[in-house]
């Protein structure tokens, strides 16, 4: 699996790629040999954030609970300060192209 690179062998305390991928929340196919492909992944991911982003963004019509700038902006600052992943960019997008004018 090349795209299971985020942690080192040592890291990832001789775990199989099977589980690691499960791990990083990866999906197992059918009878749980076959893990889904980084593109499966990608939107699977790509389709949670932009829900997310729309969530944050809309103005709630439910009296008392209200979505705030603070909601994006801690969401952005909490993906932007782990190390990165070879998706971070793709969430960063997706995100931003849906709640993005918040931060206009």
């Amino acid at each position: 699996f090349g795209r299971l690179d985020r942690l080192s062998k040592t890291e990832r305390q001789n775990e199989d790629d099977n589980n690691y991928a499960i791990r990083l929340r990866y999906k197992s196919k059918g009878d749980g040999d076959r893990i889904e492909t980084d593109v499966e992944y990608n939107e699977r991911m790509s389709g949670i954030v932009a829900f997310y982003a729309a969530l944050v963004q809309t103005k709630s019509f439910i009296p008392g609970i209200q979505n705030t700038f603070g909601d994006t902006w801690e969401y952005l600052s909490c993906v932007l300060n782990v190390p990165p992943s070879k998706f971070t960019p793709l969430l960063v997008k997706t995100f931003l192209e849906i709640a993005g004018h918040d931060f206009q």
